[in-house]
């Protein structure tokens, strides 16, 4: 073993990285790497659900416009609370159910209808958006058991319109 001063200078002078060096970077790089996969992942499911929830929010529009094309003598009897509709997509020529929506009509004063349109949906993993959740993962616009979660006997959901209609 010859430990020269030559020899001694020349391992310090000498560049590159330790295994070590190389082990710890890659193992930076790798939670870099991971956590990028998560958000990627998230952000394409959150995407999924906004899309549908894009769409449901256009069908309650739509519904709440036919309901305001109506004269105010048959808003009741055409749209009795409870009413229900179906939300449906179309993709590629295909259509599916992704939500259902329901009207509720407060009549109380009878100058001035309140309306409440609901609508609870699927995201692509079968999770329902909104109170309309029963166990057997159905969209009906029924209150099931175990649905209302806050008491106030009406399905909520994120997706929820509420206009107030006058007699003219």
């Amino acid at each position: 073993m010859n430990n020269s001063p030559q020899k001694i200078n020349q391992r310090i002078n000498q560049k590159g990285f330790t295994i070590v060096e190389v082990m710890v970077s890659a193992l930076i790089l790798a939670f870099i790497v991971v956590g990028l996969a998560e958000l990627y992942i998230y952000t394409s499911r959150l995407a999924l659900v906004s899309g549908n929830m894009s769409q449901a929010i256009s069908e309650a529009q739509s519904k709440m416009d036919e309901i305001r094309n109506k004269s105010f003598s048959s808003i009741a009897t055409s749209y009795p609370s409870g009413t229900t509709f179906v939300v449906n997509q179309t993709l590629a020529g295909v259509t599916k159910k992704i939500g259902e929506g329901v009207i509720y009509l407060d009549t109380t004063n009878a100058d001035d209808y309140i309306i409440y349109i609901c609508v609870s949906f699927k995201d692509k993993q079968g999770r329902i958006i909104g109170e309309d959740n029963s166990s057997a993962g159905s969209l009906n616009g029924v209150i099931d058991a175990g649905e209302d979660v806050n008491g106030n006997f009406k399905l909520d959901s994120p997706v929820t319109l509420i206009s107030e209609v006058s007699n003219r």
